[in-house]
């Protein structure tokens, strides 16, 4: 059931994904609908939704999972469980505030292992699609595969005119990438 998406160097299996929330379950709920509309079926059929069980706000009930599931229909949803191991280093990770260790969890999607997915574009709940997004998926596939070091953050011209410097890290609230990227996941874990 696995949608491809065509680019320069053929059909690819793709997803989006999120993180679960129920503090911000409508801002989610906005955020695919917009996504489904202005993507159509024929974009990545496959929603990846990141959750844990020990974290209540990505502990969805029963309800909001099957609202969840109709609204994307018919992509596929894959539930990601965080890994137990990883989540003890991130709840190891200084925050302002408990509730911002789902922002967090996002960050387990660099290990995801699904024969069905080659690559996924990141959103964060509280963003909403105004057109089509498959843009994305073109750098995605673009050899060389070579990643950079790091993906810059979409601010990073504004900081570095306050700072004169740009730091490297990864756009909390959307970023895309091929599978499989564990080996990035592994640098992202050694420095937290």
């Amino acid at each position: 059931f696995a949608a491809r998406v065509r680019t320069s160097l053929g059909m690819r299996s793709c997803a989006y994904a999120v993180v679960a929330s129920r503090s911000y379950f409508t801002g989610l709920a906005t955020l695919l609908h917009s996504l489904g509309r202005h993507n159509g079926e024929s974009d990545c059929a496959t929603l990846v939704v990141v959750h844990h069980p020990s974290i209540p706000d990505t502990a969805l009930t029963g309800r909001e999972r099957d609202a969840l599931a109709c609204l994307v229909a018919p992509r596929r949803t894959v539930w990601h469980e965080v890994d137990t191991e990883r989540l003890a280093v991130w709840r190891s990770v200084p925050l302002p505030a408990p509730s911002a260790l789902s922002s967090l969890v996002k960050l387990d999607l660099f290990f995801l292992e699904d024969p069905r997915v080659d690559a996924i574009a990141f959103f964060d709940a509280d963003m909403l699609v105004l057109r089509s997004v498959t843009f994305l998926w073109s750098p995605v596939y673009a050899r060389p595969v070579r990643p950079p070091a790091w993906v810059l953050h979409g601010s990073c011209s504004l900081f570095s005119k306050r700072t004169g410097v740009c730091p490297r890290h990864v756009n909390a609230g959307m970023f895309a990438f091929r599978l499989p990227a564990s080996e990035f996941g592994r640098r992202l874990l050694n420095e937290s």
